[in-house]
């Protein structure tokens, strides 16, 4: 299906998630997942389901929306410790489907409803608005006064830190970052300039999700790779990788250029990679012209 929500629109459904994240602030900087839940007059149940989630309405005086999480799969516990294993998934999921809940409500946040979609059902729409929105989810968690802390963050080690702060996964974190372009958000953070952060696992960088940006457009060869779902091994890139990941870093010289050419320059490459023994591993490539 084509999109139904043009940037302008889009923009203004971001800032209604942004508006409601960043008033579920709690005391620390992280968002309130609870506090965010009463702000779209939501109440978080636990029970029994065939998926990880969903929205519900009540007919009764009560909070108007109920969030139920599949209680075979996360703990009521996950939802208080945040030291649980699946506390970021469980918030994620929670925020999932509180943006659907925005579908609903089109009307009532201002935006007009898309001129295509006038006359059907409510139902319809909602179902035609619902692969859209879904996208904003990491805007309930990580709102723009919470992304701006990352001006101080100079390492590999800082992201991965402001992440735990923030309670959320890294998933998460990258997908934030690629709305940017799309809310139209201006970040003066060094740390997004000129770098590429995504997940890798021993050998291989992982498509998906993935963050790049370049001042001059130029991007490495790699990333076209993944951007077409190849696969593409570290070593390809970083001869000097080491799956036991021994060293700080790793240094490169990569092919950068445009999609068309994807060869048309040098730059130093430098790759880090998250110290942590699970498979999955954030990674960060800052890209620097050559000397």
């Amino acid at each position: 299906m084509s999109k139904q929500l043009t940037a302008s629109r889009f923009k203004e459904l971001a800032s209604a998630c942004l508006q409601r994240s960043c008033r579920a602030l709690s005391s620390e900087g992280y968002v309130d997942i609870q506090k965010l839940c009463a702000g779209f007059g939501a109440e978080i149940v636990f029970r029994p389901l065939l998926c990880e989630g969903l929205i519900g309405r009540r007919n009764s005086n009560e909070s108007p929306w109920i969030v139920a999480v599949d209680s075979e799969t996360f703990p009521e516990e996950a939802l208080f410790d945040s030291s649980h294993r699946l506390s970021n998934r469980l918030r994620n999921t929670i925020a999932h489907e509180l943006v659907h809940i925005l579908s609903f409500r089109l009307e009532e946040l201002g935006i007009d409803i898309p001129q295509a979609l006038k006359g059907m059902p409510n139902k319809d729409i909602v179902a035609a608005l619902e692969t859209e929105t879904e996208s904003l989810s990491p805007l309930m968690l990580l709102p723009t006064s919470a992304l701006n802390e990352l001006k101080n963050v100079h390492s590999i080690d800082g992201i991965v830190d402001f992440c735990v702060r923030k309670r959320v996964s890294t998933q998460v974190f990258i997908q934030r970052l690629n709305l940017l372009a799309r809310t139209g958000e201006i970040l003066n953070c060094p740390i997004l300039k000129n770098c590429i952060i995504g997940i890798c696992d021993s050998n291989r960088f992982r498509p998906w999700p993935m963050y790049y940006r370049s001042d001059d457009n130029l991007i490495p060869a790699f990333v076209h790779d993944l951007l077409e779902k190849k696969i593409v091994h570290i070593t390809s890139h970083f001869e000097s990788w080491d799956s036991k990941d021994s060293l700080p870093s790793y240094s490169a010289m990569l092919n950068v250029g445009t999609d068309r050419n994807r060869n048309g320059a040098l730059r130093a490459g430098r790759l880090f990679v998250q110290r942590r023994k699970r498979s999955q591993k954030l990674f960060y490539v800052s890209i620097r012209p050559c000397n």
